[in-house]
């Protein structure tokens, strides 16, 4: 078969346009940096760039903290994709690097994955690098200026003023509250109860409680801590014992011990256990018992109470002077 001149161009240029679709069909991917010299701590972009099919892209090498050994990523920048003629995409991905150790640094080509296969960059080359120092001219550093002194600025020391007047204040109201708290002790008024004799204070307690009748209206609880009540600061004044500070069976073993009557401490006993069950397990005594707890608690005070003994010398003097007496009166 013979072709002619114009059928082998056009055979020719189909076959140019099919290897140049062959060659623009293949994925490429670039690396490139800003600069390929850079100074200790200084920070540089890495640019990655990837060409790919857009129903089967390849995807970028993850990079996190470092490239390499010596070359550390500072920041990540986010993806961009952009859309390319023949149904192309290209991915660019920026990173910021930096190097804190000075040398040259072989960065090897990074991997792309596209489905079963891998496509390579290419490699780069780092030049890390320090200022360099005269040895020489060291000794010459100095200060660019003397090191000032910071001038004195009162609110600076605000806080240290607010301190002293708090705690001047605490001690001012201190001091008055101990002022106030001494005279209010000085002044202290006496009930006029504490001034009767223990035993008439006590029977006086006891006749105010048996008028209120307060176990006749129910109040059995209420009845009953009165009446302990009155028994207990009768034990205090009169054998000094903290018996209001104690328990019952505390009192009535004090009592024991200074061996007061046995017959009175268990009239006292039979009291308090009574009140006990009344005030703590809520038993209700029948009417008898509330009326032999309060008669109990009046012996318990006549047969304790302390008797004044009259000495038998005042007595005859007394009737001395009444027998003198009588003879002046006759005349």
């Amino acid at each position: 078969m013979k072709f002619g001149i114009d059928s082998l161009k056009l055979i020719a240029l189909a076959g140019l346009l099919a290897l140049s679709a062959n060659v623009g069909a293949q994925n490429t991917f670039t690396a490139k940096l800003d600069s390929s010299l850079l100074l200790i701590g200084k920070q540089t972009n890495l640019h990655l760039s990837l060409v790919s099919d857009q129903k089967h892209p390849a995807l970028l090498p993850v990079l996190s903290d470092t490239i390499m050994k010596g070359i550390e990523i500072v920041d990540i920048k986010k993806p961009d994709t952009v859309s390319l003629d023949n149904d192309r995409i290209q991915i660019d991905q920026d990173y910021i690097v930096t190097s804190f150790d000075s040398g040259l640094y072989y960065i090897p080509p990074f991997i792309a994955i596209e489905q079963q296969d891998t496509v390579l960059s290419n490699s780069l080359m780092l030049k890390v690098f320090t200022v360099p120092v005269d040895s020489a001219s060291v000794e010459k550093l100095k200060d660019i200026k003397e090191i000032l002194k910071p001038q004195f600025v009162w609110s600076d020391y605000a806080y240290i003023l607010y301190i002293i007047l708090v705690i001047g204040a605490l001690a001012l109201g201190g001091y008055f509250l101990w002022k106030y708290l001494k005279m209010k002790k000085e002044t202290v008024v006496i009930p006029p109860e504490l001034l009767l004799p223990p035993d008439v204070a006590a029977l006086q307690a006891l006749d105010r409680i048996k008028q209120e009748k307060l176990w006749q209206q129910g109040r059995e609880k209420e009845y009953y801590t009165q009446l302990t009540d009155a028994l207990r600061n009768y034990i205090d004044r009169r054998y000094d014992i903290a018996a209001p500070e104690m328990t019952s069976s505390e009192i009535v073993t004090s009592l024991t011990a200074i061996k007061c009557e046995k017959a009175s401490v268990s009239h006292l006993n039979q009291i308090f256990v009574i009140a006990d069950l009344v005030k703590f397990a809520k038993f209700k005594p029948l009417a008898d018992e509330n009326d032999l707890s309060l008669s109990k608690a009046y012996t318990f005070v006549n047969e304790t109470k302390e008797v004044v003994v009259v000495e038998e010398d005042n007595v005859n003097n007394s009737q001395s002077a009444s027998a003198t007496k009588d003879p002046i009166d006759k005349k």
